[in-house]
């Protein structure tokens, strides 16, 4: 899935430091009370599959959210351009799946409102395309 490759490309890319530490996955995640910075990764679908020439394999195209939320607006903005750029992949294999690319949809990441404990927070949409490189 698209969360568990963004998790590996945030580790592997030093974005963030271990899930349930300054990492979250889905919209049920616990995030802590403290300063952050915080990172939070929801897949929401994405568009049908692409077919390479009509033909298997096909490319699914999944998106994702990533969302920041921090103790000031500028430790939030500053993360989540970190996890924008982390974001520009091309041409690799994460986990099981072949990814031509994967890119943020805006060149700016859009601000929230504060989250429940009043935390500044920043969120930007991704869309990726790729294949499965182990048979089902």
């Amino acid at each position: 899935m698209i969360i568990d490759d963004l998790e590996t490309v945030f580790l592997e890319k030093g974005v963030c430091t271990a899930r349930g530490t300054d990492l979250f996955k889905n919209r049920a995640a616990k995030i802590p009370e403290g300063p952050g910075p915080y990172v939070s990764l929801v897949g929401v679908g994405g568009a049908i599959p692409a077919y390479r020439n009509g033909t298997s394999p096909k490319y699914g195209r999944p998106s994702a959210h990533v969302t920041v939320r921090a103790a000031t607006a500028s430790a939030a903005k500053a993360k989540i351009l970190e996890a924008m750029a982390a974001c520009d992949v091309n041409n690799e294999i994460i986990g099981d799946t072949f990814y031509l690319w994967i890119r943020p949809n805006t060149s700016e990441p859009q601000e929230l409102a504060p989250d429940e404990r009043g935390r500044p927070s920043f969120s930007f949409a991704l869309t990726a395309m790729g294949r499965q490189t182990t048979t089902q």
